[in-house]
């Protein structure tokens, strides 16, 4: 089961064991030791979410660069059901720092309204497997900064205003059909 993650860390501060990803200057939230983190709307309970920026959280400086992991998103839909999708994770500049990079989601994915969404990590265990879970553990070093989530709440008056649209609309054909 997911564990809690931990706060927001201001653009490029990095702590010593803890490098941030550059190309952020801005607060960002930060998941680490193989946490997660739910994003949830209490007022209005649907939504939709159509990008963000993200980034590897290294747990220690100096690593080489390569692609170690991926960003997962799984969706709880407002109708029923889940919606996955992951996306690796940026490498390193020429600096050596993991960089930030924007995610524009599949229109599946951007189109699904939502109930609540998961934000994990995961990496990439030397088989091409990328594993963070119970059963396959990521050791703490499945870690991860997001930023900027584009989030579309309808409001609440929108799909009553469509269906009175379309009750008129078809009012309207009827009387011309007599």
């Amino acid at each position: 089961s997911p564990r809690p993650a931990v706060g927001v860390s201001n653009g490029g501060e990095g702590g010593r064991d803890t490098p941030c990803p550059g190309g952020n200057a801005s607060n960002f939230y930060v998941g680490v030791n193989d946490g997660a983190v739910t994003v949830t709307n209490n007022e209005r309970p649907q939504f939709r979410i159509s990008a963000l920026d993200f980034g590897f959280l290294a747990p220690l400086p100096g690593l080489s660069d390569g692609v170690w992991g991926q960003l997962q998103l799984t969706g709880y839909l407002a109708a029923g059901g889940t919606i996955t999708t992951a996306l690796d994770f940026a490498g390193q500049n020429a600096s050596g720092e993991f960089m930030f990079k924007n995610w524009t989601l599949d229109a599946a994915f951007a189109g699904s309204f939502l109930n609540s969404l998961n934000i994990s990590a995961c990496l990439y265990d030397g088989t091409g497997a990328c594993v963070n879970s119970i059963d396959a553990p990521a050791f703490n070093q499945a870690q991860f900064a997001i930023d900027n989530l584009v989030v579309n709440v309808p409001e609440p008056a929108a799909p009553a205003l469509l269906m009175l649209g379309a009750l008129g609309m078809a009012l309207t054909a009827r009387r011309r059909a007599k």
